[in-house]
Formats: C-alpha cells, structure tokens, sequence
C-alpha cells in the first residue's frame, strides 16, 4: 500500500506568537536569553532536534504548547525576550549613525554561511567566518546584506565506521524546518534567470533574518528546471569542476541579478574568497548597457567599488578552470551580455608553470577590486609573495594586498558560565567596550574559586557531550556492554584537556602529537597529571589523505594507553565547535607554517578562559604575548616536512611536560590552580579585544567599504566622467611610459651613516611627455632582515627643484636615518594621481641604475 505523506503542526496560542518571529531570526542562536528559553520548552526535544526552533514550534504538542502559554513564569521570560529584540531592531538607526557613515549597502558574497548548526549551509571556516561577520553587522547596525546559496544537502553529514574509516551522508534538508523564507513580490515566488552552459535556469530566493540585516540565499532545485539544473545547488562543494564553475556562476552573476529584482542596489561588493568573483561581469555588463561606458572604463569604476578578501595561502586552494570549460560554461552568457569573451579570459588568465593558460577566480578577483586582502598579518604577507606575478615591477612587500586579521563574534561562542562573569563583573554591556584593552584588565576583579567554578561547569559540559556522542557512537558498532558502558565514564572532568578540532587536511598535521606514541602514552598516563586530548574534524571526501588522517587518530585512540585518554568526535559542527571552546583548557594547533590563514577557533578559547598552544602560524603570530599561552617551535620553517615534524613535535612535547602540565597542576592552599588561573586571565586580557568580529568589520567598514563608497561616488558623478578620465589617464600612463629614464643621482657621502644626521640626495629624471605632477619620484629606504632580504623602510617623496631641458626635471629630498641598521636605497618613479585607491594600482614602476 502507498500512502502520501503530509504533517500536522500546532498552533502557537496567542500569547505564544512572538516565537514565530523569534524563530524566524537568528538573533535568537546569540542572545542567551533567547537560546534558553526555547530550550525551557522541552530540553530533550531541543537536543533531538540539534536546537532547531523552528522545528521545536512544529514538533511541540498542543498540549504542551497550551501549558507554556498558561505558565506565567515562561511568559515573563518570553516577554523579557521580546523586549531585548524589539529594542536591538529599533534602535537601529542610532546604533548605525555611530559606526559608520555608510550610505548604502555593503553586499557580502560567501559561498557559505556558518550562522548556526539548525541552518547547515556551511563546511568550516570561511562559512563560520562568514557568518560571524554578518552577526557583528547586524550588531553594529551596518548596512550590509549576504548573498549565497541555499544548499539541498549542504555539507556532508560524518559518521565512522569501526574501523575508522570516514563515510559521507548527504541527508536533504527540510527548508520548512529551516529559519528561511521564500522571498515573495505580488504574492509570487521570486525567480530570477540565468544561463549556465547554454542552459537556461531559475533561481527561487530565499531570505533569512540575521538580527537587523538579511541573508539571500539561491536555490536551483525547483520543478521548472532540468536534472542536471536542479543538482547545481544540491551540496556544498560536491561534484566536480563543472559543478564548481555552475555553482560560482550562480552566486556571482546569479547574486547581482537577484539584488537587482529586490530593488538593493549596493554601493559596495565585498567579495569573501574568490567563487564570488563572477559578480564583476554581470556588474561590468550592466554599466556597459545603462551607461554607454566602454568595457576599459567600466573595470576601473566597478574594481572601485570592490573588496576581495583571500582566505587560502595554498595555490591548489583556488580555483583555476581550462578555457574549454570556461567557453562551453560562461561564453554564451557573455554573449547574451554583450561581453567579449577575450576581454574576460584576460581578466582571469594564469599562466601555469608548464605553460598552460587556466582561468584563476583569485586573478579574475584581483583584477576587478581595488581593495584587496588576507585575513592576517602573516597570511597578507604570504599572499602578497604567491600573487607578486600581478605586479611584476614592484617589490614583494608593497604588493596591494593588505590584511584585515580574523576575528569571532563573541556572544556566538561564549559559554553561559564565563558570560554570568562577564556582567557580573565588567557589566551588562561589557560587549560595547570590548575592543578597549585596558577594559580587560577588570577580569583581575574575578575570584579564583568562582572564575575555575564556572570553567569547570563548562568543561562538564564538554564531557557529558563527549560521553554522550561515544556511547551512541559504540552502540552502533554494536561493542561489548563493558565497552559501551566505558565511553559513559570515559575523560575526567578534573584533567587537563586539551581540544583539536578543524578540517583534516594534510597541512593541519592532526596527528602531530602522534610522533612519539611511546612519549605522548607517558604524558597522558603520568601519575596525578593525567592529559587527555579531544579530536573532531571532517576531511572532504575526495580527499584520502585527510581521511587517512582521521582513521590514524581514531585508530589511535582505541589503543591501549590512549583510550579514554584520547577521542574523536562524530560530525564536527558548530555545536560541538561550541562545546569544545567552552570547554577544553589548552586549543592546540599545529599546521605546517606559514599554510594557516588565521584561524579563528582558537580566538574563541581565551573568550572562555581557555589558552592557546600553537604553531605561530595565521593569528597567533599577532595573538601571542609569551605570557597567554604557549608557542609550539620559534617561527622557523625548515625546508623538509620530517624536519618540521620532528622539530615542532619535540617542541610540543617539551613545552606540554616542562611548562603547560606543572603549571595546571600547581595548586595553592584552597586547592586551586592559581598559576594556571593567571595563564587564563593573561589570555582573555590579551586575546579578548583584538581578536572579535566587531573589531574586524569596523576595519573593513573604515577601510576598505567607506573608501570604496566614497570614491565610487566620486567616480560615477559628471555622467562618470571621473571614471572615463582616470581610465584615459592609466592608458596614457601605460603607453607613455617607456620615456621614463632616470638619468643621474646623487649618493650618500659615505656608506655609514648616523641616526639623525642630514642628508640631501638629488635625481635627474628624464619624464617626456609626461607632467611632473603625474609622477612621484621617491628615495626608496629599504632594511635588509638577518635573511639578507629587503623590506620598505621609507619611501620619500622627492621634491621638483627645477628643469634640466625639454621633459628633463631635477628632484632632490632631505633624508634623516632614524634608526640603526643595513639598509639599501634607490630612487624610483611611478604613476599618481588622486583618485588611485593604492599607489601601485598600475603596476608601473621604474628603477634607477
């Protein structure tokens, strides 16, 4: 017999209504008030359903559901609720007018989105990153909305098998159990059109409320579409490069479309990795057919109003795509654009090391935003040395590629505990002065015993999570009854616990630790100083070396010695992200340096008094004092992988035994662990204001979204004759450029100098036909390292002094040495002109003899 399915949901009660709003913005999953009221309605149905109230409101009974609305003491909590949300909505205008003077939206464009484990459209992350950026957004009232994709499947669900062994489920999900909304216009579904490959698709939208602003979301898998159509959306990074490519078509070109029929019209685009960066084409399009402008002039203005931000310091971590595909894909909706293919191709063309061109999505990014950046100080400096090739005449250092460094939203990953501390003693609205160091120092006023009382609750917490999810784990494995009743007691609550959680890639070496077996087993099992460590991480599934990874820690932990010392975690994901923070004493990290972009799970530890234990790698070469945690080797990178290992394991061994277990297991005469309780209270001090969301996009807001705003502005006046003249003057610059000579200089009388000293230093520069004023020729300091490599110091202008003959000028400057050292200096030239968002936008630039 075949029955069709259908569901019956309850009614909320009147004086329940609210919660249907409430469950409909994710302002609610950072808001503990919020979050522990929904689980008050029934705590085992809220863990069930993996904390998704959405569903909790469909899966309640009438019954119950008529109880809470009865139930006084419920009602006041939830009006309590209501009140906190209705004064963080309409307070927005106040809030916004003192952040920022953004006029118009910012777009953010992620190919994830990691908001909350209820809406799993997110791997890891870029989405968590994402996410938390549109929460402090939303906090500080920015006008900014995100665009991505609504996946069917989103990112594989993890299970192991007994022996270890990684497999990947892709259950679909529910989108009347998710905090989504179709987007209606004229009570019709919105859709939006595009052709991928020839075909034509279309795109239902989708809305989701992020506290004060929106997140779009596309969607493929609709009826009107053919199979291969409907899948494009179907799983985060699945399938292969067609996928790939169809899917980054979507969210670029895709993206811009679907603002277009909302009637949004950004000022600017923030461009988060490059699967966004087709947005350009369909932007460049667009100012190409309402405005006349030629494709040349048309780059110049919208690359203005662009931001890219690269996460990935590994080449093989962009995407590249041959011209076959790129032509059978993206060419005929260029055609129907009216862009030449050509013309695109050279935006995004790499050439390879064996001489093949590919289409790079970080070029065709780097090509079509003025500002662009890594996501911490060591990652922007890495990744200007991997794209210097953009800008072959300029040094290395002064690449424009900058670094805006990570940071976590903080109320996300907060656990209760260490929050009840937090407005105990540095007050209810400790969130709005967080970024002020010197605020920090009031964690001094907490006690020891309450201070190590309330991370011990979090560490339970922790615990019972890892208990719960091993039994359920043996059980599957259908294990012995002593095995099974085992995982119940495994981990002592009292132990240093050390946690390692994030993708299994090779270069994150998860099993570092592993090195020595015979030592770690000595550490973990040393009498009254027991360690036990927590593993938990997916490797995507084409990769076998990162599940290869993940079966070697599994194995590991069921051998004797390790288990119940030892575990690994199922189907790591923001909940059990958030237990582990919360929970564990030291985060330990150890990629192969400089391959860490920043990393943001351990800025969450210190938020909860945890510490850090790291390779100095991504954001903790800035986050690291000597005295908040502990740094595993001293910054050095040895050219062969069993060197690095065996040096950085040693490292992690000496400094576990010699300083991080004598000092946790220290206690003084109450039985508290007081060096340790200092350790924790150096590192929230330190890591706590520099580390956050709310710093990071007010660095994106001042430096990167106003700017581009503004000149955008600026550009497009006089019917964008800015743009046409700035255009005009690069394409003079390029083909005039070859004039340039510089004819003779001056040195420096001797070739030691001394620190505040004079010394004038004069140039003959031949220039052409090219204005002086469209120059700026400089003394370029620069200061050799003990590597013998050479770093801007200074570049100083130099000032015209006279004529030497038809388009022959003199320049002369005033240097004073500041400080000792080897320094080499040159004088140079390059292009200026008022309107450059960075001086080596043109990659012009000529050298002395």
């Amino acid at each position: 017999m075949r029955l069709k399915r259908f569901s019956v949901t309850s009614q909320l009660p009147s004086t329940l209504q609210f919660l249907q709003e409430l469950s409909n913005n994710l302002w609610w999953s950072w808001n503990p008030d919020a979050t522990q009221l929904f689980q008050s309605m029934d705590p085992t149905l809220w863990k069930q359903l993996n904390h998704n109230p959405v569903k909790l409101l469909h899966m309640l009974s009438q019954t119950q559901l008529k109880d809470l609305s009865e139930d006084q003491a419920f009602l006041a909590k939830l009006q309590s609720v209501q009140t906190q949300f209705q004064t963080y909505i309409e307070s927005t205008e106040k809030v916004r007018a003192a952040n920022t003077t953004l006029t118009s939206p910012v777009a953010y464009f992620s190919a994830e989105f990691g908001l909350h484990e209820s809406l799993p459209v997110y791997s890891g992350g870029l989405g968590i990153l994402a996410g938390d950026h549109c929460k402090s957004a939303s906090d500080l009232a920015l006008p900014l909305v995100g665009v991505g994709l609504l996946y069917k499947s989103g990112y594989f669900v993890q299970s192991l098998t007994p022996e270890g062994v990684q497999e990947a489920h892709y259950p679909d999900n529910n989108f009347d159990d998710l905090p989504i909304n179709p987007i209606l216009r004229d009570g019709k579904e919105l859709r939006i059109q595009l052709t991928i490959a020839g075909e034509e698709v279309l795109v239902k939208c989708w809305e989701v409320n992020v506290g004060r602003i929106k997140l779009y979301l596309m969607d493929t898998d609709i009826p009107e579409n053919s199979p291969q159509a409907r899948v494009v959306t179907s799983r985060l990074y699945g399938g292969g490069t067609e996928t790939r490519i169809a899917q980054e078509m979507l969210l670029g070109i895709g993206g811009v479309r679907m603002l277009k029929a909302l009637d949004i019209n950004p000022s600017v685009f923030h461009i988060n990795e490059g699967h966004a960066a087709f947005l350009g084409l369909e932007r460049i399009a667009d100012v190409i057919r309402e405005q006349g402008l030629q494709f040349e002039e048309a780059c110049e203005l919208l690359a203005t109003e662009q931001v890219f931000t690269t996460h990935t310091p590994v080449p093989a971590g962009h995407d590249r795509f041959d011209r076959n595909l790129v032509e059978r894909f993206v060419g005929p909706i260029l055609a129907e654009m009216g862009l030449a293919f050509e013309k695109v191709w050279q935006l995004g063309k790499e050439v390879q090391e064996d001489g093949r061109h590919l289409f790079c999505m970080t070029i065709l990014a780097l090509n079509t935003s003025k500002g662009s950046n890594g996501v911490s100080m060591l990652h922007g400096k890495v990744s200007r040395d991997m794209w210097k090739k953009q800008w072959p005449s300029v040094p290395v250092d002064e690449v424009p590629i900058g670094h805006i460094t990570n940071g976590v939203h903080s109320m996300t990953w907060l656990g209760h505990e260490i929050g009840a501390l937090y407005e105990k003693h540095l007050g209810k609205d400790w969130e709005e002065h967080k970024l002020d160091r010197d605020f920090w120092d009031g964690v001094d006023a907490f006690d020891d015993k309450e201070l190590w009382d309330a991370h011990s609750a979090q560490k339970q917490r922790l615990v019972d999570l890892i208990r719960e999810r091993t039994f359920a784990q043996r059980d599957r494995f259908q294990e012995p009854a002593a095995q099974r009743d085992q995982a119940r007691k495994m981990l002592d609550p009292q132990a240093l616990t050390i946690g390692f959680a994030r993708r299994f890639a090779p270069y994150k070496r998860a099993s570092l630790v592993f090195k020595d077996p015979e030592r770690l087993r000595r550490i973990l099992n040393a009498p009254g100083r027991p360690v036990q460590i927590v593993f938990a991480g997916k490797s995507h599934p084409h990769n076998q070396e990162g599940k290869d990874l993940i079966k070697e820690v599994y194995q590991f932990s069921r051998e004797e010695g390790f288990e119940g010392k030892v575990v690994f975690i199922e189907d790591y994901d923001a909940n059990i992200g958030r237990h582990l923070v919360q929970g564990v004493d030291v985060w330990l990290n150890n990629p192969i340096r400089p391959q860490e972009a920043s990393g943001t799970s351990g800025q969450k530890v210190p938020l909860n008094g945890g510490l850090n234990f790291s390779i100095l790698d991504g954001w903790w070469v800035e986050g690291y004092e000597g005295d908040n945690g502990w740094a595993i080797g001293d910054g050095m990178e040895y050219g062969q992988r069993d060197n690095q290992d065996y040096m950085d394991a040693h490292s992690l061994y000496d400094i576990l035994e010699q300083q991080i277990i004598p000092a946790y297991y220290h206690r003084d005469a109450e039985g508290l662990p007081d060096t340790w309780l200092q350790y924790m209270r150096r590192s929230m001090k330190s890591v706590n204001p520099a580390f956050n969301t709310r710093r990071m996009v007010l660095d994106y807001t001042r430096q990167m979204y106003e700017p581009a705003e503004t000149k955008g502005a600026l550009l497009r006046k006089d019917a964008f004759g800015l743009a046409k003249d700035l255009h005009a003057w690069k394409q003079a610059m390029q083909q005039q450029w070859s004039q340039i000579e510089i004819l003779q200089t001056s040195s420096f009388p001797k070739n030691r100098l001394a620190v505040g000293e004079t010394y004038t230093i004069e140039a003959d520069v031949k220039l052409g036909s090219i204005s002086p004023s469209d120059v700026r020729v400089e003394l370029y300091v620069g200061r050799f390292d003990e590597h013998n490599a050479c770093e801007l110091s200074q570049a100083l202008a130099m000032t015209l002094k006279g004529d030497k003959g038809p388009g022959t000028h003199h320049f002369e400057v005033v240097f004073t040495p500041e400080d000792s050292g080897d320094y080499g200096y040159n004088i140079r030239i390059l292009p200026t002109h008022p309107h450059l968002m960075h001086p080596h936008e043109t990659g012009l630039l000529t050298w002395g003899e």
